[in-house]
């Protein structure tokens, strides 16, 4: 107190500074200055997250995981393995299947000109046997050789091999005589013969060779018919050689023939007569495309050179149509009714008037109807030089004979390869999942590391799982792993790590200098530390100080706290700095209370192990500060300065004045007046302060403390105020009623624990006042120049 107030433990002294050597250097660091720090700390801290961006974006690759980048590497190696078997399997198959193809159409193509080859040899052999009979060495139609001319013919007609329809002569006299296979299907042969003006008919069973009938018929009055007018005796006598006719309607049901005539030679020259064959091409052609095979489904048409169609294996196709005229008019293939015969004739015509050469016609496709057929047209003359037309062989085969079934294999293989792909993806994944799950666990501890978050203690299953892992690497990585955490384990314990974690967390690197901010600071002290030291074993010392600051440590980073440093047995710590604490004074007052209330219940288990037993002092100040990095180039600290600090520092020795545990300044007190109950002890003036600052005795939370205790502060607190108002009467009155209370009130202990000093200071410095009268100069501030 103030020495005029003539009481000896509060002799005044004179003004100190404002701060201590720390808080000096707030005179000579202009705010300015503090700004430039600052703002060049966060300039080096961008320039470094800047400098980590750019790097990241020069890589040109995407960021995958190991696991996917995995999986891609190796289905791409199985897929680059596999399509190139696809692509040859499948370009092998398809040129086999295409010479395959071009070979059984060559073999078609021959079969047929060979199967008409042998068809015009015949014929030309019988002719030729036929024009060097001996019966033609007189006139064909007399008397003695027509007995054996029909003998003759019949014979022929006969032959089960011939393929000709009709067999016949004509003499230059206009006699006529011929045998055919008209009825196939009652087996009887047709033998006529002309002679004058009459037609004979004779009908022969061919099982019992008997005549079934016999009769004369008289066809134009025996003056129409010539056989020297019919084109098969013109051209044979013209050429004088053995010659073919077109393609034909050979009868009324406009089935198709061809002719073969040659001169006959009766011993004498020029020739007497012309004998010929009419050739049934139907039948032949028919039994032809029957027994050519083209693929499963495909298509085979004869066609002459002009385009007329002489036989197909398809069915459906119409060889010819009745003309106006009422004759039997051919159709053309490019003409057919048939939607696939007209579409394969198309490409025909196209053909046909670009060449006129025999051999290979064309080969390619087509799609007719969204079927694709692969075509091959071959032209040929089974007998040059005769007359014959050339013939054309054409083979449309759908490319689904062929190709489906390598479509078909193809699926399958693919089919195949897929599975195979999918099971190796299945085993890749397996593999990978057990190289990537250890991977995720050690970068889930790599960023708690980097984040200095997670507990570091002890070893957790999946550390266990680490090293047991299949590969060396990993385990290798996961024992250097826990090395490091067992280093942060440790470094944890030197560092504040609300600092180093807001540094981490921002990218930001340590650097001197300090920023303006606003904290509430907190000092803790043990009572008689001193002492107790001497009278205790170092090791009970050390376990009841370790029990003290553990408590301590706890509830301050509970109530996210932040502690500045450790000196002996004093704490002190600070609120509002790296990060902004929202209602920081709440929470500095929550924390001074709940660890008071947890020492009570330290304290009970000392005495019951015979070890000393620690009480504690606290004070809370909050006001501006300089937060940041202070100390040299080699060494850092990261701490707050300024007058709030060192006003609590100083408070915190007055509660051995003011026999109180915990005291706040004016300004913590405005912020949780509303929270906390409060006793007003009066305004002081601590050592190195110019300024003088209103004190308060944290009582407890508004929720927890009764009505007495609150009414008790309340009382005391209106004694105080007449006291500064220099009413000492009601001063006195108002303790003598805080008194008298006091002892009936069952909590009394939350307020004072034993004697009430800075009661009886109070009432002792009102009954001098009141008994010698104010003292000159006197003030309401109490000036502790020694505290």
């Amino acid at each position: 107190m103030r020495g005029n107030n003539k009481v000896q433990p509060m002799s005044s002294v004179s003004p100190a500074s404002a701060l201590s050597d720390a808080s000096t250097s707030n005179h000579t660091m202009s705010s300015a200055s503090c700004g430039s720090d600052a703002e060049a700390a966060m300039g080096a801290s961008s320039e470094i997250m800047a400098d980590f961006l750019r790097s990241r974006r020069r890589g040109w690759l995407p960021k995958v995981s190991i696991r996917t980048a995995i999986m891609i590497l190796l289905e791409v190696a199985l897929v680059c393995s596999l399509v190139p078997v696809w692509v040859m399997w499948y370009t092998s198959s398809n040129s086999s299947i295409d010479r395959v193809v071009s070979s059984y159409m060559d073999f078609v193509s021959t079969s047929t000109e060979d199967f008409l080859t042998d068809v015009f040899k015949l014929g030309e052999r019988i002719i030729e046997e036929n024009a060097q009979l001996p019966c033609f060495s007189h006139a064909v139609c007399n008397e003695s050789n027509f007995e054996k001319l029909w003998d003759h013919f019949l014979a022929q007609a006969v032959v089960p091999d011939y393929k000709y329809l009709l067999i016949y002569a004509g003499h230059e006299s206009r006699s006529f005589v011929g045998a055919g296979f008209y009825d196939t299907y009652n087996k009887t042969i047709v033998m006529q013969q002309f002679r004058a003006t009459n037609w004979t008919r004779l009908v022969i069973d061919i099982g019992s060779m008997a005549p079934v009938a016999l009769g004369t018929i008289l066809r134009d009055g025996g003056t129409g018919y010539d056989c020297r007018q019919r084109g098969w005796y013109k051209v044979a006598m013209t050429t004088l050689s053995l010659q073919w006719s077109t393609v034909y309607p050979i009868n009324d049901e406009n089935d198709l023939g061809i002719t073969v005539s040659a001169p006959l030679r009766c011993g004498e020259d020029p020739p007497c007569g012309v004998v010929a064959a009419d050739f049934y091409l139907q039948s032949s052609l028919r039994k032809l495309s029957e027994r050519t095979m083209v693929g499963k489904t495909g298509n085979f048409w004869l066609v002459e050179a002009n385009g007329d169609i002489l036989t197909t294996n398809k069915d459906g196709v119409a060889l010819s149509a009745e003309g106006s005229d009422g004759y039997a008019t051919r159709i053309k293939m490019w003409d057919s009714g048939d939607e696939l015969t007209r579409q394969i004739g198309k490409v025909l015509e196209a053909q046909l008037t670009n060449t006129t050469t025999t051999g290979h016609l064309y080969s390619g496709t087509t799609v007719v109807g969204g079927s694709k057929y692969q075509l091959f047209m071959d032209v040929f003359n089974p007998r040059p030089g005769t007359g014959i037309t050339d013939f054309i062989v054409v083979l449309g085969i759908p490319q689904s004979d062929y190709f489906g079934s390598v479509r078909l294999m193809m699926g399958k293989t693919i089919g195949v390869s897929a599975g195979l792909v999918v099971l190796f993806s299945i085993i890749v994944f397996i593999l990978t999942l057990m190289l990537t799950s250890p991977l995720k666990t050690l970068r889930s501890q790599m960023e708690q590391a980097a984040l200095l978050e997670g507990d570091f203690t002890g070893t957790s299953s999946a550390e266990l799982a680490l090293y047991t892992s299949p590969f060396t690497e990993i385990s290798s990585i996961a024992g250097s792993m826990h090395k490091m955490k067992r280093m942060l384990q440790s470094f944890r314990h030197y560092v504040p790590m609300q600092v180093v974690s807001w540094l981490v967390k921002r990218a930001k690197v340590a650097k001197l200098g300090v920023h303006r901010t606003y904290c509430t600071t907190m000092f803790c002290d043990i009572v008689d530390f001193t002492a107790i030291t001497e009278e205790v074993t170092p090791s009970s010392l050390m376990e009841v100080f370790t029990d003290f600051m553990d408590l301590m440590c706890l509830h301050i980073k509970k109530h996210n706290g932040t502690i500045d440093k450790i000196i002996g047995d004093c704490i002190m710590a600070f609120w509002g700095s790296p990060d902004p604490v929202p209602n920081q004074e709440a929470e500095a007052c929550q924390t001074v209370l709940d660890s008071q209330k947890a020492l009570k219940a330290l304290q009970v288990n000392w005495v019951n192990m015979n070890l000393p037993v620690f009480r504690a002092r606290y004070a809370l100040c909050s006001g501006p500060v300089l937060a940041g990095n202070s100390g040299s180039n080699d060494r850092f600290q990261y701490t707050v300065l300024g007058d709030s600090v060192n006003l609590a520092s100083r408070l915190e020795g007055l509660n051995k004045v003011f026999g109180t545990t915990i005291l706040i300044d004016g300004t913590v007190q405005s912020r949780v007046k509303n929270l906390f109950v409060t006793r007003k002890l009066g305004t002081a003036q601590v050592k190195g302060k110019s300024n003088s600052s209103v004190v308060f005795q944290l009582v407890g939370d508004l929720q927890s403390c009764s009505s007495d205790v609150v009414n008790l502060c309340e009382i005391f607190t209106q004694a105080v105020e007449h006291y500064e108002a220099a009413d000492f009467a009601r001063c006195v009155e108002t303790l003598k009623e805080y008194h008298e209370r006091a002892a009936t009130c069952a909590d009394y202990s939350l307020i004072v624990e034993g004697e009430d000093l800075w009661y009886k200071q109070l009432l002792s410095i009102c009954s001098q006042c009141l008994a010698d009268g104010t003292p000159a100069g006197w003030t309401n501030v109490h000036h502790f120049g020694k505290v």
